[in-house]
């Protein structure tokens, strides 16, 4: 006979994480979302199919080499902002350039979803934070200008571009602490690149967030009331989805 005292430790146990894959604990500790981040502007922008760099690409960036090494492999390129490097590594071996122009949609936010989770972007507390962060990703080509900041706020991060669960935890506690100086610090950092500094002002804005208690409450007053109607008042629909806690202001 199974003890009543297993049960209610095994119901203990699995209750947690049923809740969770439901998504009904997000509420209460809010993650980063790839929906959220595929309807940025920027986003939107990069991944149409007007965005074409397979035209005299530059051979001197690596991300355009299906090796992801500059002058080995071949030169492709990239399209809908997806490199050749990055859709060789999701198709496991070297794309073509009629494959790589024929890239739908769908197949450019497969690409992205992959690497959102290779920086285990789903756990980072902070929508705009974990933005940032998949835009150096994607672009800088490693994790440097968040490791610099990370460390400029008090972390032990290793700046090699290497992004590891010990980075990642970093980058979870002073989300969690203070969000707004994060992402300022990581914004800041990659700003001293020539090549994103216009992108980063265009479309990274920076956030000024709450200086005194009255105003973090009134904030987190006016963040629950805007969930609320939402989630109970207005039935979600195709026009108007659910959306994440995260993704309100």
């Amino acid at each position: 006979m199974i003890s009543p005292k297993l049960i209610i430790c095994a119901a203990l146990f699995l209750l947690p994480q049923w809740m969770w894959g439901q998504g009904l604990l997000r509420v209460f500790f809010p993650q980063a979302s790839f929906e959220t981040y595929m309807q940025t502007p920027f986003r939107a922008k990069l991944t149409k199919a007007s965005n074409n760099g397979m035209q005299n690409p530059n051979p001197k960036d690596g991300s355009n080499w299906t090796s992801c090494r500059a002058g080995q492999g071949q030169l492709v390129g990239t399209f809908r902002d997806i490199s050749a490097c990055a859709a060789s590594l999701h198709l496991g071996r070297p794309v073509t350039k009629e494959e790589l122009s024929n890239f739908s949609y769908e197949q450019a936010a497969a690409v992205l979803e992959g690497l959102w989770e290779d920086i285990w972007a789903p756990t980072i507390p902070h929508q705009a934070t974990a933005n940032i962060c998949m835009h150096v990703k994607v672009h800088y080509g490693n994790m440097r200008p968040v490791e610099r900041a990370l460390n400029s706020l008090g972390a032990n991060c290793k700046v090699d571009g290497v992004w590891r669960k010990w980075e990642l935890r970093w980058l979870q506690h002073l989300s969690y602490a203070n969000s707004g100086a994060t992402y300022m610090a990581i914004r800041a950092e990659l700003s001293k690149s020539k090549n994103f500094r216009r992108h980063v002002r265009r479309y990274f804005k920076p956030i000024e967030g709450p200086k005194t208690e009255e105003e973090q409450l009134l904030a987190l007053g006016k963040k629950c009331l805007f969930f609320y109607m939402d989630h109970f008042c207005r039935p979600p629909s195709k026009k108007n989805p659910p959306r994440p806690w995260s993704s309100y202001p």
